[in-house]
């Protein structure tokens, strides 16, 4: 057959199956559910003016997170090299993010306490109100960063969707907010003030389903590679982890059990142990919801 009669449909490119992302994996959602979880802490406590929450919160973000980071990065003599490519890198703004959170939360910090020149910066003056201002904004950009990072992948339709950034925010503040409930009953605050966390940590609970349910409604009617992406979560490879993990054991059975806390009347002993059940299954289930997403992050490539 001569070139003239060959259709000119073959030239059209072939769609084959659906890949899935390699590049990042385990050290970012590492990386990811760390920031949320520190920062969220530290605004959880902030609020509260717990200072032993955000020492705690403070310490998750720059050990946990920021190692995370930094092995993700690579060499450790080169990464003053991502400073250079904030404009455009959402992992080098990250960093930038975290910077200026260790930074300013440090100088915040420290006006909790009676150190030499720290009057310059004391709870009231201008100078105090600033950094408290500048320690919540990077905060929340740490909290937030990671969901904008993946939505700005417009080949991973899964991920490119201005709803998770949100989603990823509330997750944080749902992860501070169980970290500091965990961490109040061993540390001296008032009583109505835990009772002010348990009804925060209900509430998120119920703003997250909300939000994860509205998220995978509206994959589930986009394009063809952010389906796939959902039916993976929720009916293929991944769905024993996501529905068991994410759904099952990281958000309704804390739900039922910080209800039970909450509107029941348990011993010291039984809220304990509930606390510390009802925490670690909500972390154990916001890592999963990060490495779920990162796993099944699907493209349709061309060839």
């Amino acid at each position: 057959m001569g070139l003239l009669s060959m259709r000119p449909d073959r030239f059209t490119p072939a769609v084959v199956d659906f890949g899935r992302q390699k590049e990042w994996r385990w050290l970012i959602a590492i990386a990811f559910y760390f920031g949320g979880l520190g920062a969220g802490a530290f605004l959880v406590s902030l609020y509260f003016e717990f200072t032993v929450g955000m020492i705690v919160g403070y310490l998750v973000v720059a050990i946990l997170k920021g190692g995370a980071h930094l092995s993700y990065l690579g060499h450790p003599l080169r990464v003053w090299r991502v400073f250079i490519t904030c404009p455009t890198s959402w992992i080098s703004r990250g960093l930038f993010f975290v910077v200026g959170f260790l930074l300013f939360g440090l100088l915040y910090l420290t006006a909790h306490f009676d150190l030499p020149l720290v009057s310059l910066w004391q709870k009231g003056t201008w100078l105090g109100e600033a950094v408290k201002v500048l320690t919540i904004l990077f905060a929340l950009a740490v909290m937030t960063y990671s969901g904008f990072a993946m939505a700005y992948s417009p080949a991973i339709p899964f991920w490119n969707t201005s709803l998770l950034p949100l989603l990823f925010l509330i997750y944080s503040f749902l992860g501070g907010t169980s970290l500091i409930l965990f961490i109040s009953h061993r540390a001296v605050i008032p009583t109505l003030e835990v009772r002010a966390l348990e009804r925060l940590e209900i509430g998120l609970m119920f703003l997250v389903i909300f939000a994860l349910f509205t998220y995978l409604l509206t994959m589930l009617s986009s394009v063809s590679g952010a389906k796939e992406s959902a039916k993976i979560l929720l009916i293929g490879k991944y769905a024993p982890a996501f529905l068991g993990g994410v759904a099952f054991v990281g958000l309704i059975l804390p739900l039922i059990i910080g209800c039970h806390l909450y509107f029941g009347s348990p011993s010291e002993e039984g809220a304990n142990i509930g606390l510390a059940a009802a925490g670690f299954m909500e972390f154990v289930g916001g890592f999963v919801f990060r490495i779920s997403l990162l796993l099944t992050g699907t493209y349709r490539p061309l060839i």
